[in-house]
């Protein structure tokens, strides 16, 4: 049976579910001097995304390349929190720090 071509079809819905929006980074979620830390990163283009998911939302944002190591927190020793250090310190680990500024 050949296949019918229809003149001036109108168009349909997809059926499929649109992807979900890609959320890496948290940006739309800190508060004002909340910020976050991406380990492994040398080079800081992170800097653009945060300018232009800034300029999106209304808020600065404020990128750097630092050390940062784990330390325990005073309220649950098992918990793990990201800290400043001296590239020379046990565990410092380089990435991109992400603070908030308004």
């Amino acid at each position: 049976m050949p296949i019918e071509i229809i003149s001036q079809m109108p168009r349909t819905k997809s059926l499929r579910k649109p992807p979900p929006p890609r959320k890496k980074y948290p940006f739309s979620e800190l508060d004002v001097n909340d910020g976050f830390f991406v380990e492994g990163r040398t080079t800081n283009n992170l800097s653009n995304q945060a300018s232009t998911i800034g300029k999106k939302l209304g808020r600065k944002f404020k990128t750097t390349l630092t050390y940062m190591t784990h330390h325990a927190t005073a309220e649950d020793p098992l918990a793990q929190q990201w800290k400043p250090c001296d590239k020379f310190a046990d565990g410092a680990t380089l990435g991109i720090a992400v603070w908030r500024l308004s």
